[in-house]
């Protein structure tokens, strides 16, 4: 039994209701920005097994774009490829700054949470309801973008 005002030991639960049927998922906590915005959690929910036909459909549109798309739109004079390298370039040096900017933020958030040096705080402790929860859900879009 705990003494008035200790602290409670018990760690917080997470779930994620995320199954081939349904979804229910946070994408951007309520009052994020402060003053109120936004008024309530943005979440994405599906059902009806609309995630395993999302699930399925990526699949396919990946395997289009990679038999079909990628090669009928290579770069085939030297100008065109020396245009893409460029491009290519400045892409791949965006999605480092911004990895690193998600590692450093995400580091210092958990260090100044004391999650940083503990695994059942770091593995355990929900990420729903802060401001990590957008970082990760954009650092997946990024990494789902730099793998296609």
């Amino acid at each position: 039994q705990r003494l008035a005002g200790e602290a409670s030991t018990a760690m917080p639960t997470a779930s994620f209701p995320i199954t081939y049927e349904k979804v229910d998922f946070e994408v951007v906590p309520q009052n994020l920005l402060g003053g109120g915005w936004p008024s309530s959690p943005i979440r994405i929910q599906l059902g009806n097994y609309a995630p395993a036909a999302l699930m399925v459909a990526s699949a396919v549109i990946y395997y289009g774009l990679v038999k079909l798309v990628m090669p009928a739109t290579r770069p085939t004079s030297e100008a065109s490829r020396k245009r893409l390298g460029a491009v290519r370039d400045a892409h791949n040096l965006f999605l480092f700054v911004f990895s690193a900017v998600c590692c450093i933020s995400t580091a210092f958030w958990l260090y100044s949470e004391g999650q940083l040096f503990s695994w059942s705080k770091l593995m355990c402790v929900p990420v729903e309801g802060t401001w990590l929860r957008l970082l990760s859900v954009v650092f997946l879009l990024s990494k789902i973008w730099e793998w296609g």
